[in-house]
């Protein structure tokens, strides 16, 4: 409705002020000098700013302050130069754009991995929008489509220069519009869950991360402990298919392959009984997906990847929290000793929330993707 009534004021001042309009954004009022003599001859005038359009003087002019009299036009002037600025376009992204977005979200703060850009992008290499004004970069958007059914929503940055001038929920929507006809997850920041529930998002459960600098024990490798990409990708997305909506096949394959990772699955009586992974990010490393049978399988699990990376490195692991705090994740991550930093709303929309078996599952993937 606010940006209706701009418009509308705009119009009916087309004629009276001149153009191209360049009111700057600290102008706090507009005047107009209307000389006698001439009845319709008018001037625009911003008072302290355009050395071009100053009152008129002489006999039978009249300076009319028009913030006296109309008080809205004191917000249409500070609002008239994002008029002259290009519309905001929405594009799928390159993957050399998805780069630059991980800049973004690691200037957020969220510790993207080293890595993550060729395994997100092998999810969905559509899924990822760009918005452009003009040619300038100001925000993105994940909507990555997993199978037939499922949907998820990440990476929802608008750059701060930017904020505030409704291009977030350009972006919203449009990822939203993309996974039209999905059930939809994301990962929020619990501050804004009531938000999410306004726009039909349900809570399903609570992420916390933990971290930590917890050391190997000295005890010898247990044989059971392999390599995941000597398994194969059918077996792995076998094994992942009870901790996530949809398979996933190729962003597993790439997942497990990273970079600087390390993946290790756990093989009891010739059946895959757990995985984990863990990647270099931009500060330490985080672990994802920890996912086991039994608590002593990802415990061993978590030992065996922490011995394989650099000693006293940072960890940080996104576990699930089940109702009133509890689950295997938490009492894992207590148990070694980590210390919890913070927490996301695990939401869905478009359908019930999937059954996942989050009694086995000890750490998510990733926040960004699911």
């Amino acid at each position: 409705m606010a940006a209706r009534a701009h418009g509308a004021i705009a119009r009916g001042l087309r004629g009276r002020l001149p153009m191209p309009w360049t009111v700057p954004m600290a102008a706090p009022w507009l005047t107009w000098s209307t000389r006698t003599a001439v009845g319709r001859n008018m001037n625009c005038s911003m008072l302290d700013s355009n050395p071009h359009c100053q009152p008129q003087s002489g006999a039978g002019t009249k300076t009319r302050n028009l913030a006296a009299y109309l008080p809205p036009l004191r917000g249409l002037a500070a609002r008239l130069p994002l008029l002259q600025q290009p519309p905001l376009t929405i594009r799928r992204m390159s993957r050399g754009e998805l780069e630059m977005g991980l800049d973004w979200a690691a200037e957020e703060g969220w510790n993207p991995g080293l890595h993550d850009g060729d395994s997100f992008y092998s999810a969905d290499p559509d899924g990822f929008l760009l918005g452009l004004q003009g040619n300038e970069p100001v925000g993105m958007v994940s909507a990555v489509r997993y199978g037939a059914t499922f949907g998820f929503i990440g990476m929802f940055i608008v750059r701060p220069a930017f904020r505030g001038q409704g291009f977030g929920r350009s972006l919203w929507e449009a990822a939203l519009q993309r996974l039209s006809g999905r059930t939809v997850g994301l990962d929020g920041v619990v501050a804004q869950q009531d938000n999410y529930r306004k726009a039909g998002f349900v809570l399903a459960h609570h992420n916390t991360r933990y971290e930590g600098t917890v050391s190997a024990p000295a005890d010898p490798e247990d044989p059971r402990v392999v390599p995941a990409g000597t398994l194969g990708t059918a077996a792995l997305v076998c094994y992942d298919r009870p901790f996530f909506a949809e398979a996933r096949p190729a962003f597993l394959e790439s997942w497990v392959a990273q970079t600087g990772s390390v993946a290790l699955a756990w093989v009891e009586d010739g059946r895959l009984a757990g995985l984990g992974v863990a990647r270099p990010c931009r500060s330490g490393a985080k672990i994802g997906p920890l996912a086991a049978d039994r608590a002593d399988i990802a415990r061993t699990l978590r030992h065996a990847l922490a011995a394989r990376r650099p000693p006293g490195e940072l960890l940080q692991l996104d576990v699930p929290v089940l109702p009133g705090g509890t689950g295997p994740g938490p009492d894992l991550a207590r148990a070694l000793g980590l210390t919890s930093t913070f927490a996301t709303a695990r939401m869905y929309t478009g359908g019930p929330a999937p059954a996942l078996d989050l009694q086995r599952l000890y750490g998510i993937s990733t926040l960004e993707l699911g």
